[in-house]
């Protein structure tokens, strides 16, 4: 595009010269009409840059059109291949040895993933904008991997993998957010069931004694396992493994579901709980949320 903008310039120079010695030209010939054909010097000279004015753009011209179809045939080439077929196509015998062990690998991982994102996005897909989309271009990219890998395209099939991993990656960051926010409001409500049965526990002493010990002491433990899972959550996301927070994350929010429905001793209450947190229980178990 430099090397078009450049000629373009420099024709438009050229041109426009051109007219000027066109001007000149007509203004001659109407002096040579009233007054005959004499003409001085400065006329003559004229005549030879008009001459040559035309003889440098007709070159010009001709020596761009070439130049002009070259660049337009690079660039229509370049829109045909990808940056993948370029892979396969630098590839020695060394580099295609070692694309079809890694492509291995990353199909295995990939196939870990796109189960795990096909439950997140089905449970939670449209909390987060975009998920959706990018599902189905992870499905669509890992399909075109593994065609170029049975063709022995290795190189490329390795490519293809490496990028959808790095949506694979997004993804998981997204969800991630996600999770932990919800954990914070469970954790918090589980918290505050304690604190409320130690409240009770102090203001009226000595009812129901021996199930406040049994219970504080149990839920208790269960709340410090809710966080300490919740810490390891957060290391994961830093560590850039947001998959894993993920799981960590889940196993926090049974924790916290459970230290929920322990404390409460209505039956009636209890059915309300699980209803609520129904659809947190079947998440962090790995299946699918039912709409009914």
């Amino acid at each position: 595009m430099k090397i078009k903008d450049n000629m373009n310039q420099e024709m438009n120079q050229i041109k426009g010269f051109t007219e000027m010695g066109t001007m000149k030209w007509n203004k001659l010939w109407n002096n040579a009409k009233r007054g005959g054909w004499g003409v001085d010097c400065l006329g003559i000279h004229t005549l030879f840059s008009i001459a040559f004015s035309i003889v440098i753009f007709s070159g010009v011209v001709f020596s761009i059109e070439p130049l002009l179809a070259q660049e337009g045939s690079e660039t229509s080439s370049n829109a045909k291949t990808n940056i993948h077929d370029e892979v396969q196509q630098d590839a020695n015998y060394l580099d295609l040895f070692v694309s079809r062990k890694k492509s291995q690998k990353y199909n295995h991982a990939t196939k870990r993933h796109l189960r795990r994102l096909y439950v997140l996005v089905k449970n939670y897909g449209s909390k987060i904008p975009g998920s959706e989309e990018v599902f189905e271009d992870v499905k669509s990219i890992y399909k075109q991997a593994l065609a170029r890998f049975y063709r022995r395209e290795y190189a490329a099939s390795w490519s293809l993998h490496s990028q959808n991993l790095k949506s694979i990656h997004g993804l998981y960051v997204n969800f991630a957010e996600q999770y932990k926010k919800r954990v914070e409001n469970i954790l918090a409500d589980s918290s505050q069931k304690i604190v409320d049965m130690e409240l009770s526990n102090i203001l009226e002493p000595g009812q129901k004694h021996t199930r406040y010990i049994k219970e504080t002491l149990r839920n208790t433990f269960k709340l410090h396992l809710a966080y300490n899972r919740t810490a390891l959550a957060e290391y994961m996301e830093r560590e850039k493994r947001p998959g894993d927070a993920i799981e960590y994350y889940r196993m926090a929010k049974l924790f916290a579901i459970q230290i929920i429905r322990d404390l409460e001793e209505e039956p009636e209450l209890i059915k309300e709980i699980e209803q609520k947190y129904r659809s947190d229980v079947r998440d962090s178990r790995g299946l699918i949320i039912r709409k009914n």
